[in-house]
């Protein structure tokens, strides 16, 4: 890969703050009304659908432009800033909560290519200079994300550097099994091979 350039987030992408939380009363837990993201949903580098809360369709009329849609990114506001994942055809539609930010890349970035970076340690230790601890809540502001600096290769660099990537994670995916079963298994001998203790 080339040298890339250096460009600020904000530069790249278009970032936005989400709305003020509805009423926690005025959610809905029983699939009704219009999906609302949050933080605990929010995986590595991946959506979790589960636990979702819906937003009622009169209320949702009135946040159109907090309307995701595929190849968003939503980054964590509060709580564990700079948590991000990687909005899917499936989410289209949906919303996310003030505790979020959206970052919709702009033609020159992929969305899978930003994830990563932002899951990387450099960004980790980029945000450790700004992130606020107001009432012991780690936050981080929209002006300070959009100052971010990113290395933009070309579009092919940045799909292979994803490919590599994603390659990398499901040889850690498959090991972690490996390891899981083989913990499993060493418990199993074990209670066959060792009686209880008084017995």
């Amino acid at each position: 890969m080339s040298t890339p350039q250096s460009v600020r987030l904000e530069d790249c992408c278009s970032l936005q703050a989400g709305p003020s939380a509805p009423s926690p009363r005025a959610l809905a837990t029983d699939g009704s009304g219009v999906p609302m993201l949050r933080p605990q949903n929010i995986g590595e580098r991946t959506l979790i659908n589960d636990p979702l809360v819906g937003v009622p369709d009169a209320t949702a009329k009135a946040l159109d432009r907090y309307r995701l849609r595929a190849g968003d990114v939503l980054c964590v506001r509060t709580g564990r800033p700079g948590k991000s994942a990687a909005v899917t055809e499936r989410q289209t539609g949906w919303l996310y909560s003030g505790s979020l930010f959206r970052i919709r890349p702009g033609a020159a970035v992929d969305p899978s290519y930003l994830v990563h970076y932002l899951a990387s340690p450099a960004v980790d230790r980029w945000l450790h200079q700004y992130i606020r601890r107001g009432a012991g809540i780690p936050s981080l502001t929209l002006r300070d994300l959009s100052g971010l600096p990113i290395p933009l290769p070309s579009l092919d660099e940045q799909r292979e550097a994803v490919r590599v990537l994603v390659a990398i994670d499901e040889k850690i995916a498959v090991h972690r099994r490996i390891a899981e079963t083989a913990v499993e298994l060493r418990a199993v001998l074990a209670a066959r091979l060792f009686a209880e203790p008084g017995r």
